[in-house]
Parts: C-alpha cells; sequence; structure tokens
C-alpha cells in the first residue's frame, strides 16, 4: 500500500531512535545487526527521495498557474500535427513523458534506492567498515574449518553433495615405507595431492602399481576421472606416460619453472 510522506518520514525517525546505537553483542547477533542497520540506510534513503520530491514541488509551485487565474485558455493544436501532455501541477513532480514511477509515487530517476536489492544495502554497510576484517598469518584451524563448513553448505544449496572422502595407497617392505599416494574423491572425481616413492625403490614400476591401485580404489567409489597437479621437475613426464593428458598450466611457479595440471579418464 503505498505511504505518505509523513509515513516516511516517521518511519526513518522511527528507525533511526532504536538502531542509531545498535551494537551487536551475545543476545544481538551480528546477522540481526547488519539487516537492522540496513534497514535504517534504507529509511534514510528514502528521506533523501522525500526531500527531493519537496524541492521538485516546491519549484514547480513557484511557476504554476491556479485554474482559477485569468489567463487565456492553451491554444488548441490539430491531434494529427501535435502531441499534447498532461498538465502538470503542484501535487506531482514534473518527469519526462513515459517515466517510470517507482514505490510510493516517486519517479525512478530519483527513487534509486527502489532499484537495488535488499541486500545490496548489507553489502554497503560492509564495504563501509561495519565489519572487522583481520588477517591470520597462523589461521588457528577451528577458524580454518569454519571456513570450509560454511562454503560446503553453500555449495549444497546449488550443486550435488560433494561426497569427499580421502584416500591414499602405500607400498612397504619389511614393515617400512617405501611409498605411497594420497589424495580423495569428490564429486564424481579422483584428485592425487601427493605421490611419493623412495629414492632407493624407484625404477621398479613402484609409482606406476600405486597409480593404478589409487584410480582403482576410486572408480569402486563412482569416480570416472582423475585429475593431478605437479611441476616441471617432478612426475611431469612420468604423469604423461600413464596417461594423463595437460589442462592447464601456470608459468614462474615458481619463477623459471611451471606448474602442471593434467586429466584422464579412469
Amino acid at each position: 500500500m503505498p505511504r505518505s510522506i509523513q509515513d516516511i518520514l516517521d518511519h526513518a525517525d522511527e528507525l533511526a531512535a532504536r538502531f542509531e546505537n545498535y551494537e551487536p553483542d551475545d543476545e544481538r547477533p551480528v546477522e540481526e545487526y547488519l539487516l537492522q542497520r540496513a534497514a535504517l540506510a534504507r529509511a534514510r534513503s528514502e528521506r533523501q527521495i522525500v526531500d527531493a520530491i519537496t524541492a521538485a514541488r516546491a519549484k514547480n509551485a513557484h511557476g504554476h498557474v491556479s485554474a482559477s487565474s485569468s489567463a487565456p485558455p492553451p491554444k488548441q493544436h490539430n491531434s494529427a500535427t501535435a502531441t499534447s501532455s498532461p498538465p502538470t501541477d503542484i501535487g506531482r513532480v514534473a518527469e519526462p513523458r513515459g517515466a517510470v514511477r517507482g514505490r510510493f509515487g516517486t519517479p525512478r530517476r530519483l527513487a534509486n534506492i527502489e532499484r537495488l536489492p535488499f541486500k545490496v544495502f548489507v553489502a554497503s554497510l560492509v564495504m563501509a567498515s561495519e565489519l572487522k576484517l583481520v588477517s591470520h598469518e597462523d589461521p588457528d584451524p577451528t577458524l580454518v574449518r569454519e571456513i570450509v563448513v560454511n562454503l560446503v553448505a553453500a555449495n549444497n544449496e546449488v550443486a550435488p553433495p560433494e561426497n569427499h572422502r580421502p584416500l591414499a595407497v602405500d607400498v612397504r617392505l619389511d614393515g617400512q615405507l617405501v611409498g605411497g599416494t594420497a589424495g580423495y574423491t569428490h564429486w564424481g572425481w579422483l584428485f592425487v595431492s601427493h605421490l611419493w616413492v623412495d629414492d632407493a625403490h624407484r625404477g621398479h614400476a613402484i609409482g606406476s602399481q600405486l597409480m593404478t591401485a589409487i584410480e582403482q580404489a576410486a572408480k569402486a567409489r563412482g569416480a570416472e576421472s582423475a585429475h593431478v597437479d605437479t611441476f616441471d621437475f617432478q612426475a611431469f613426464e612420468f604423469y604423461k606416460k600413464i596417461g594423463y593428458r595437460i589442462f592447464g598450466q601456470l608459468e614462474d611457479y615458481p619463477t623459471g619453472h611451471t606448474r602442471f595440471f593434467l586429466q584422464k579418464q579412469i
């Protein structure tokens, strides 16, 4: 329902009184705080719109000719050769012909606030330093885990469940570890993050056996493809030999070297 100008002013004053000094605490979570601050920002913007309307009306009224004046009637035009515009009175803001009006009857060109989603106000508050940003050189694992949990929850709203599961294969000789590979399955893919073979046991196809074993284990989970990344000084040629193909690379990572990203169907 359209609101009167006084309703808008009263609403802005009410929000200012309630939330001007509103701060988040244990009983007022930051999400609620942001929403209330956004509501206050919106109300203030509505007041700016009202000020613009009032100023336009005052300007329009200054040159308005009353209907009861003795001025002669306007000159008539042939409707086939001229287009008449409706008269503008002090009850409306002068605006271009065909202008789209927003809520509260304000011209859309004035009511820019009405074009913006409500979340934009929250974002603007964040950009205005309503929130504190802190860099962590040695982040607490709990913080990292909380970030990951929230990201996964957001992913699950628009994509199938990730079904992230770690996976590893090792090989031993007389109980001693001589090689291993590790990674995880994720959204139907295997990612091999690490592959290592002891120097004394290289040249005996242990790396190939490890890769075959981890790929087969991933297939048993439903994975159909695998991807890895490596460097030109690591196992780049080895991965190509066992069927992996390049799909991306980063130069000078580190300086003077290349990091490669490879994939294959399993």
